[in-house]
């Protein structure tokens, strides 16, 4: 799993659209989490801060065989998902 991957899920189980530099700005789980939120906020849709993280937590923990007790607001992204090693020719 890449990066890439785990933002693209996001969108679908969160059904909105993540800013195309997500992966440079939103470095935390509770960067994604306010995100998500300030986004559901423009569509006048109220969420909790908790609502969204259990919510993250749990898609995170299942997408990168994470425990999810592992996971808590200040978790680097970059944390949970390793490098892919390149290949050498």
């Amino acid at each position: 799993m890449e990066l890439s991957e785990l933002f693209a899920r996001f969108e679908v189980e969160f059904e909105l659209e993540l800013p195309e530099d997500a992966e440079q700005r939103l470095l935390t789980v509770s960067d994604v989490r306010d995100c998500i939120r300030k986004d559901y906020r423009r569509q006048g849709i109220e969420i909790s801060a908790g609502a969204v993280f259990d919510r993250l937590r749990q898609i995170i923990a299942i997408l990168t065989r994470t425990d999810a007790t592992d996971i808590e607001p200040e978790t680097r992204l970059a944390d949970l998902v390793p490098e892919r090693p390149s290949h050498a020719a």
